[in-house]
């Protein structure tokens, strides 16, 4: 296991390592307005196929457990059912673009034509969404690391020829990104198809089970999505793209600190799922504290850190987002902690209670949004993130204590009947 967590961390690493350098590059070229135009047109579709997504790909490692298949048959039985789910949400997602088009200053100050262009990867758009879980459930985690290895070399590759040394237009550079995307989507569906050789048969019965418990868990996914990715799309509407540029430049570098949890949290998913919720909790737990141990150091290092490569690699049109990142790190260890105990809710089918949760979390942080934005600009924005993840730590917190003492009085009580 160990192996395994630190060879996708690796490469989680290495790919957003990649984002980085491009996101240099693309930032020394097309500047803070630029990346503003990128940020802005990549969060408003990922905005969109979250939506419409209806988090299929969450409700996977309980449906695996409940239905008490082997891994293989699952697949087998089931994934060309999933697949063509996904592809319904992937037609919404279409009409939704240019739905919402049509609805005034609905984008800000974003050109529709380089929402069209980003548009070509929209299959990956919506994938994303879901392969997290779809490859966790699976344990293929580590063959979509090599997958995304190649993919991000080839697209490093590419940015760096055709537009650093070239130096091609904005629009070409997302051209450029949406193919390169699109064929990680193509790649990552083919892992599927030799591994599990799925029966091109429709399960009308595992659809049903699929659609009733993702419409469950689907506001919470809906209601998660306004901690990060509607505030951009807030800043996008209310601000300039240059403030878009910013923000999204300082919550890149909060991502990427946050590897290591989602890479455990992915693990911990395969682990539940082949140990049980009961017998996986002692090891998820041992997990959970060293995640965070390390967190605390990456913090430290990150705050000292990022003033010094704005001016190491002279990218002075971003340092607005100086004070905007150091409020996002006080989000760095709640957001954690709540990513590490996303695989128990997943895994125990407690879809309902967290959609109840994220709902009153997502109508807070909705409004708080809206306000901070309105009166401090991206201070606003950010101390609108710190709390959202704030209030969804600490309800994770309370659910860590519930979980603890629960599965220690089994523990107990089978201890004193041997």
């Amino acid at each position: 296991m160990f192996k395994k967590i630190s060879y996708s961390t690796g490469i989680n690493i290495y790919q957003n390592f990649v984002s980085l350098i491009v996101f240099l590059i693309t930032a020394h070229l097309y500047g803070s307005e630029g990346r503003g135009i990128i940020a802005a047109s990549t969060q408003i579709l990922t905005l969109i196929c979250a939506i419409v997504g209806l988090s299929l790909g969450r409700v996977l490692p309980y449906l695996l457990v409940d239905s008490k298949l082997s891994k293989e048959d699952f697949f087998q039985k089931n994934f060309y059912t999933y697949f063509i789910t996904c592809c319904g949400s992937m037609l919404l997602a279409f009409l939704g673009v240019f739905v919402l088009n049509n609805i005034n200053s609905v984008f800000g100050e974003l050109d529709f034509k380089y929402l069209l262009i980003s548009m070509v990867a929209l299959p990956y758009f919506l994938w994303s969404n879901t392969s997290i879980f779809v490859f966790s459930t699976a344990n293929l985690l580590v063959k979509q690391s090599s997958v995304i290895l190649i993919n991000r070399s080839v697209y490093l590759f590419a940015v760096i020829i055709l537009v650093y040394v070239v130096k091609l237009p904005i629009t070409s550079f997302l051209v450029i990104m949406s193919i390169i995307n699109l064929l990680q989507f193509f790649s990552e569906i083919r892992i599927i198809q030799t591994t599990f050789n799925p029966i091109l048969k429709f399960n009308s019965a595992f659809f049903k089970k699929l659609l009733s418990n993702a419409l469950k868990i689907h506001p919470d996914t809906v209601a998660s999505l306004s901690y990060s990715s509607f505030i951009t799309v807030v800043v996008n509407k209310m601000m300039t793209l240059k403030d878009v540029g910013n923000f999204s430049f300082a919550l890149q570098i909060v991502v990427l600190i946050n590897i290591i949890p989602t890479i455990i949290n992915q693990y911990n998913i395969s682990l539940i799922t082949e140990k049980g919720v009961e017998a996986s909790w002692s090891t998820q737990k041992k997990y959970i504290f060293r995640a965070l141990g390390i967190m605390v150091v990456a913090v430290i290092f990150a705050l000292i850190g990022y003033s010094l490569m704005i001016s190491l690699f002279k990218l002075e049109s971003f340092e607005e987002s100086i004070p905007v990142f150091r409020i996002l790190c006080l989000a760095v260890l709640p957001n954690a902690f709540a990513t590490l105990m996303n695989s128990r809710w997943l895994t125990e089918g407690k879809f309902k209670q967290l959609s109840i949760i994220s709902i009153i979390t997502g109508c807070i942080s909705f409004i708080m949004s809206y306000q901070l934005v309105k009166h401090y600009s991206l201070t606003g924005a950010a101390i609108s993130c710190v709390i959202s993840y704030v209030i969804a730590a600490l309800v994770n917190i309370v659910f860590f204590i519930y979980t603890n003492r629960k599965y220690s009085k089994r523990i107990a009580v089978v201890g004193l009947n041997n």
